[in-house]
């Protein structure tokens, strides 16, 4: 199943794994990667694992990131990739997953300096683990706030309720400090 395409072009799938055609029947990208494959940024990067045959079938490899031109823009080394966002000078920030969670930009380089066991995604925020405490990212990756055991620690004071120690509060009554 191919999770997500762009409008102008059509999923296929041979024997050698998918791709996709334009609506000229022309290959705009060769069938030879995963089921899995999603597109993102306005249809000009895709989510892809390749297709490898054995002598069981066709297995997958790990993801990484093509362009439309089939150049990889991530390699295959990750078990999971989940892009977050387009920066203005148009590079790519990625959460992905190889045993654990990093956030990395689209040269490989890592944008926190921590490797986190979970990840969520919801309300547009990042919800990461690590040793034990959560801490929240906005889709630009900043700080937004870090939960330790029944404290939270606010960096961003946006008019929202939180609920500490099973207590709903108006988020300007929590303390603004330091993370």
């Amino acid at each position: 199943r191919i999770i997500k395409a762009p409008n102008d072009l059509i999923p296929i799938r041979t024997y050698n794994g998918c791709g996709f055609i334009d609506y000229k029947n022309n290959i705009a990208i060769t069938p030879m990667y995963g089921e899995d494959i999603d597109c993102f940024g306005d249809g000009e990067l895709f989510i892809v694992s390749l297709a490898r045959k054995s002598a069981d079938g066709i297995s997958w490899s790990s993801k990484g990131v093509i362009d439309r031109f089939e150049n990889v823009v991530l390699p295959f080394n990750y078990d999971k990739i989940y892009p977050i966002k387009c920066t203005k000078n148009g590079e790519y920030i990625f959460v992905v997953e190889n045993g654990l969670f990093t956030i990395i930009n689209s040269s490989q380089e890592q944008i926190i300096d921590k490797e986190f066991e979970s990840v969520r995604f919801g309300d547009g925020l990042i919800y990461l683990l690590h040793e034990q405490e959560w801490f929240v990212y906005d889709s630009d990756v900043s700080l937004i706030a870090k939960f330790c055991e029944n404290e939270i620690c606010i960096r961003d004071i946006r008019g929202t309720t939180v609920c500490i120690a099973g207590r709903w509060l108006p988020i300007n009554k929590v303390l603004n400090s330091n993370c």
